[in-house]
């Protein structure tokens, strides 16, 4: 049964009092129960589902522009620079925090020669995958076959072992700049049939526009695929993802062999715009300025396939976002494959997702997406600063305002205009077993926007998945519920009433107990809210939670 969180209270208390502009509107039971990080501004928040305000890091940076919450509890984070490079997602300095909220370590990648922006991505073996820009001058780029006389900045990917005393070692590193081909100058070694070479960037490609911005492939995400060890890139101005190996040595990533692949650095596979590579026109276009490339996890409908949030800027006929799910062609080797059109498939997404109006649903730059493990996908739609989760169905599930500007928190009931809407880079949410938020303090606290308005809302679901984290309360209960049914445990063995009743008060189970644990079986019951009591026999102190059992 689906049961939805309608705020009716709330709705008619904003009759008398304000409109709803920010913070939570919808958390219906069927979204994924977690916990959602972004960083809008100098602050780092991470929310439950309801809204409420979990934890705050802060920052002296704004951001450069992801944030990741690691297995150990940290906080790891970009931060803004100024510097030699001044284009769109500037960074230049990654932080970590520890959850108390003290900086344990920093540090800066912005020199005249390089700059970090948009993202990183945090590793298994605690290394940080880095994107930068490099800087080449005009002379370089007429050297390297560019038509015209403009400088480059090619993107660069530093792989960082953190060191003591906030220092960093670069481990493995991959430039574009080593993997170009181009038709204009016979002279140059990189000479060559541009559609021949689909392993190569074409450097008279959307070349920059000149100036003192040469922001050119403009990377915005970066993923690191542990099962196959490689990495997946989006590049906004190509239009298009990209998959690299990593098994390579830096000197074999510099080059066209060597790896698991046998291609050193070169592209494996690229999909959105076979223009970028002289296969296509607009019409095979299948990327308008996307973002956020990342494979889904196992356990999802769509496991291992990857997922983009397509921002659809100049998109044909209108500007519209979508949700793209693709397979990459893959032979029973390993080997990504071009399709019979020479062209890298597939075709059609496994699975899109539009606005029923589409033009709705519309995010010209940055914004996310992120699969979770109950098949829903959490979007993040950047330039509204709005969350909202999805089902396959296309259903919206669960659905937040960002209440905190550049400034911080604003008021509920602010009228949020082009002006004022406070965008947000990218959401991510945390299952309750996530390794990161083990033996933390997660009690809610108020929501993050000021002057709140009330709310109904409840957590469907387990909030912890470890027994060892269930909630104590006065009289020394413990109570966790999951799959198998209701599961209560007392320090001392007192005679305990537990009943178990509908949400209309149509009493279900009940049980009076001394034994230290008692189980309530759960498994014939139909989906939907109950009510646990538990009186204490001695001081008739009763405890009462409302539960979500689902099928």
């Amino acid at each position: 049964m689906n049961i939805k969180l309608t705020l009716l209270l709330s709705f008619f208390l904003m009759s008398l009092q304000a409109q709803r502009t920010v913070g939570l509107f919808e958390n219906d039971s069927l979204a994924f129960n977690g916990y959602t990080l972004w960083t809008p501004n100098n602050s780092t928040y991470l929310i439950d589902n309801c809204g409420h305000l979990i934890k705050e890091w802060q920052s002296a940076f704004r951001p450069g522009l992801s944030v990741y919450l690691l297995e150990n509890g940290h906080l790891l984070r970009t931060g803004g620079l100024s510097g030699a490079f001044n284009g769109a997602g500037r960074g230049g300095i990654i932080e970590e925090f520890n959850w108390e909220g003290e900086r344990i370590w920093h540090y800066e990648v912005a020199s005249s020669e390089f700059h970090q922006h948009h993202d990183i991505e945090p590793m298994p073996n605690g290394n940080i995958l880095v994107i930068a820009w490099e800087k080449k001058n005009s002379a370089e780029a007429r050297e390297a076959g560019s038509s015209r006389n403009v400088a480059y900045w090619p993107e660069v990917i530093f792989e960082l072992e953190k060191l003591p005393d906030n220092e960093a070692k670069v481990v493995w590193e991959w430039h574009a700049w080593d993997h170009l081909i181009q038709d204009h100058d016979s002279t140059e070694a990189n000479f060559g049939v541009v559609k021949d070479h689909p392993e190569l960037f074409n450097i008279n490609y959307r070349q920059p526009s000149g100036g003192s911005n040469g922001d050119w492939l403009h990377f915005n995400g970066i993923f690191y695929d542990e099962v196959r060890d490689e990495i997946i890139l989006s590049a906004r101005n190509f239009n298009e993802i990209y998959i690299i190996d990593h098994s390579t040595s830096t000197e074999e990533a510099a080059g066209h062999t060597g790896g698991q692949h046998g291609k050193g650095g070169d592209i494996l596979y690229r999909w959105g715009n076979p223009e970028a590579y002289g296969r296509g026109t607009l019409e095979h276009r299948k990327l308008f300025g996307q973002h956020d490339a990342r494979i889904i996890e196992a356990g999802h409908f769509y496991q291992n396939q990857i997922s983009i949030f397509n921002n659809g800027a100049g998109r044909p006929g209108s500007n519209f976002s979508s949700i793209e799910v693709i397979e990459p062609p893959i032979d029973d080797s390993g080997y990504y494959q071009l399709g019979q059109d020479s062209i890298y498939g597939p075709d059609q997404p496994s699975w899109q997702y539009t606005a029923p109006v589409p033009t709705d649903f519309y995010s010209n730059n940055m914004a996310g997406v992120h699969a979770l493990p109950n098949n829903n996908f959490l979007i993040c739609e950047a330039n509204k600063g709005k969350f909202f989760e999805v089902s396959l169905d296309g259903g919206v599930v669960w659905t937040y305002q960002n209440p905190a500007t550049n400034s911080g928190p604003i008021p509920q009931g602010t009228v949020l205009t082009a002006v004022n809407t406070p965008s947000v880079f990218r959401a991510t949410r945390y299952a309750p077993d996530y390794p990161g938020l083990s033996d933390k303090d997660l009690t809610p606290g108020p929501p993050i926007e000021l002057d709140p308005l009330p709310s109904e809302c409840m957590i469907f679901g387990e909030q912890t998945s470890a027994i060892s984290e269930a909630v104590t309360y006065d009289f020394d209960l413990k109570v966790s519920h999951d799959n198998n049914g209701i599961h209560i445990w007392q320090l001392k063995q007192k005679l305990l009433t537990i009943e178990l009743m509908d949400f209309s008060g149509r009493a279900i189970q009940k049980k009076i107990s001394r034994d230290s644990y008692t189980n309530l079986n759960t498994l014939n019951l139909v989906s939907g809210i109950y009510i646990l009591h538990v009186t204490d026999g001695s001081s008739m102190q009763t405890f009462s939670q409302k539960i979500f059992i689902g099928q």
